[in-house]
């Protein structure tokens, strides 16, 4: 009996010895997992359309989850060409934007006063609270992303200002 529980005894020991030599002379890094798709959404490349009639022409949008003028969350890319503006406006809910590349002007005035802005580049992030009165416009092409809670409308500050 004492032969048989000492062999039970050296047989885990080596297991353990060999996975400790098998993994001390692994020199490269295991391979990542594989992602299932659980219903969720990965985005490598993205479909631009011209943005809605409710911006200044020249913007292009693609949807990443939902859309903005429907209830819930959002969340959208905008490309804006170089001289690119947005004249002064608001939303009836918070906005965020984070600057994904180039970049981005944004004046917390009701005109494009240099004064009371500040210049994104890529990496950065902004939040406008709602109703907050602001105007945005780009020097060189750049892309923001978007999220948010819809419905969500754009309100200009100056009629005049509002597309047709």
């Amino acid at each position: 009996m004492k032969t048989f529980s000492k062999h039970l005894l050296v047989i885990p020991s080596l297991l353990i010895a060999v996975s400790l030599h098998s993994f001390a002379a692994t020199t490269e890094a295991p391979p990542a997992p594989t992602l299932e798709p659980h219903g969720g959404y990965i985005f490598q490349q993205f479909q631009w359309v011209d943005a809605p009639t409710t911006l200044p022409k020249g913007a292009q949008m693609s949807l990443l989850e939902s859309a903005p003028n429907k209830a819930g969350l959002f969340t959208a890319r905008l490309k804006l060409p170089a001289g690119y503006r947005v004249p002064p406006h608001w939303y009836s809910t918070d906005e965020h934007i984070t600057v994904i590349s180039g970049i981005l002007n944004i004046a917390m005035s009701p005109d494009y006063n240099a004064k009371n802005s500040k210049t994104l580049a890529a990496g950065s992030f902004a939040l406008m609270p709602a109703k907050m009165r602001h105007s945005m416009w780009t020097d060189v092409e750049t892309v923001i992303q978007l999220h948010g809670i819809g419905p969500w409308q754009i309100n200009y500050v100056f009629p005049e200002d509002r597309p047709q």
